[in-house]
């Protein structure tokens, strides 16, 4: 099985701002504009494992760009539940 190197259309992203650790961040549907706020980290990536085992999608995490950081996003596969293809 051939995985893709960057999330596809509806894989489960959690976002992180560059440099933190911990802390909130928000988690969302790869290519759709909906987010869903998290507390924490952890938080938000036991929510990103659960619903992509549910739609059978994978999970990454993404770094997001502040508003003057001029880097393109980084992204980070952390569970695979993608069918083979």
């Amino acid at each position: 099985m051939i995985l893709p190197e960057s999330p596809v259309f509806g894989d489960i992203v959690v976002y992180r701002e560059r440099g933190v650790n911990s802390g909130p961040c928000h988690l969302g549907a790869f290519g759709t504009a909906a987010l869903i706020a998290a507390p924490t980290y952890a938080k938000a990536l036991r929510e990103a494992k659960r619903l992509a085992a549910i739609d059978r999608v994978d999970v990454w995490t993404g770094y997001r760009a502040r508003w003057t950081d001029s880097a393109a996003p980084t992204f980070r596969r952390v569970a695979a539940h993608r069918p083979p293809v």
